[in-house]
């Protein structure tokens, strides 16, 4: 199975944590990770869309997916019981994606926001490409 790239909000609390809770439940090591503020992202997504991005994006099997696609094909790659939630995919994208958007929206308000990318521990960092 090919690798998951996700890109994520390096600064955001929120998604920081994510990661970290992605990394402790992705016992296959599928996922790999680098933030929207690094090289990675610039290679992948084009100025305009880094400029505008409040999304996570995961690209995976050479294709991309943005907010509440990218959170659910996320658990889809996981194990039972997170792979289930992969069905709120049958919600129409504009609801999921309103859901996804008051959280993007108000996430540094709700969880805050650190000056810098956060950096992952000696035994995780192989699964961060910068």
């Amino acid at each position: 199975m090919d690798k998951a790239l996700l890109l994520y909000d390096g600064v955001c609390v929120l998604c920081q944590k994510s990661v970290v809770w992605l990394i402790n439940k992705d016992h296959k090591g599928l996922i790999q990770f680098s933030s929207l503020q690094g090289e990675t992202a610039k290679a992948h997504l084009s100025a305009q869309e880094l400029q505008v991005m409040s999304s996570l994006v995961l690209i995976y099997n050479q294709k991309q997916y943005h907010k509440s696609s990218a959170f659910l094909k996320l658990m889809q790659l996981l194990n039972w019981p997170y792979k289930g939630l992969y069905v709120f995919m049958l919600v129409p994208k504009f609801i999921r994606n309103a859901v996804y958007d008051v959280i993007a929206k108000n996430r540094y308000k709700w969880y805050g926001k650190h000056a810098s990318c956060w950096l992952p521990n000696a035994a995780d960092k192989w699964r961060f490409l910068e």
